[in-house]
């Protein structure tokens, strides 16, 4: 037994919590790593106002959720689209610089 605040406490529950916490950490950061950023010229989207981008776009989401996620990123400037179906693990990212 150890005590924890003037507690008694089995040393398997410590030793449980503190693998717990490890866990945590670690799958924190393998998610931080594995978040991959795509520029949006990658796939043909062009930032031009008058190419009809739907297409590309959804080709674009459609990829990196296949490939476990990531960011979609869109530099400055006019992109033209139709409807376009978000998926779980892409985020489209507006880089305004």
């Amino acid at each position: 037994m150890t005590k924890v605040n003037n507690e008694a406490v089995p040393s398997a529950s410590i030793k449980l919590y503190y693998l717990w916490i490890i866990t945590a950490v670690l799958t924190v950061n393998v998610l931080s790593l594995s978040a991959k950023d795509y520029p949006a010229a990658l796939f043909g989207i062009s930032a031009d106002g008058t190419t009809l981008n739907t297409r590309s776009i959804q080709f674009g989401i459609d990829y990196i959720s296949n490939s476990g996620g990531g960011r979609l990123m869109f530099m400055k400037g006019k992109y033209l689209t139709g409807t376009i179906h978000l998926k779980s693990d892409v985020v489209i990212q507006l880089v305004l610089s």
